[in-house]
């Protein structure tokens, strides 16, 4: 087994180096990347036996106030762009949401002013 880490690029030219090596291993584990269809497209019957992970799924019990749940996050995505979300488009969604909230409980966008001595 080979534990490896980084991006998907980076993963997709880890595992092409790997090959082109003869370096020939039961399992990659890979923290992102594999999960994406370009990654298996790209790799074809190399992308076979490498596993990695996933930090967002579409999943009826993650809800907000925006999107409902994050399946129907998901089914928006897919709707509107034609292909679907991972995790860094949940990410984004998310942060944005952050920032709303953030915005809406601070109450205004103005400094505090400090008192001069």
């Amino acid at each position: 087994m080979i534990l490896w880490t980084g991006h998907e690029t980076d993963a997709l030219n880890f595992i092409r180096q790997m090959k082109s090596l003869d370096v020939n291993t039961k399992l990659y584990a890979l923290t992102v990347g594999v999960p994406t269809a370009d990654f298996r497209s790209s790799l074809e019957k190399d992308a076979n036996y490498a596993f990695g992970m996933t930090t967002w799924l579409p999943e009826e019990t993650l809800k907000d106030q925006w999107f409902g749940s994050a399946a129907d996050f998901a089914k928006t995505f897919k709707d509107k762009f034609g292909y679907d979300p991972d995790y860094h488009a949940a990410s984004a969604a998310a942060d944005v949401e952050t920032f709303a909230v953030a915005l809406r409980n601070a109450g205004s966008l103005d400094r505090p002013r400090c008192a001069t001595p």
